[in-house]
């Protein structure tokens, strides 16, 4: 089994990308983090990041899939 992670600007674009990671390849999604600022002025995620298994043939297309998703409303240096 292998591991992988997503991290992107928005709550949507995250989902968004998964939605394809899933349908491209055997994962199983683990867990979703937001990170928000401090001071509680935003009311949606600003950054998130996603952790999914599988066999590392699958994590492998399920990152580049979900890349290239979410690089579909984000900029490159917004997409880890």
């Amino acid at each position: 089994m292998a591991i992988g992670f997503l991290e992107c600007a928005g709550y949507g674009a995250l989902l968004y990308a998964m939605d394809k990671a899933c349908k491209a390849a055997d994962i199983k999604i683990l867990g979703i983090d937001t990170i928000n600022p401090k001071d509680s002025s935003a009311f949606i995620p600003l950054t998130t990041q996603v952790k999914f298994e599988g066999t590392i043939s699958d994590v492998q297309v399920a990152a580049e899939v979900a890349r290239e998703a979410a690089l579909r409303f984000n900029s490159e240096k917004e997409v880890i």
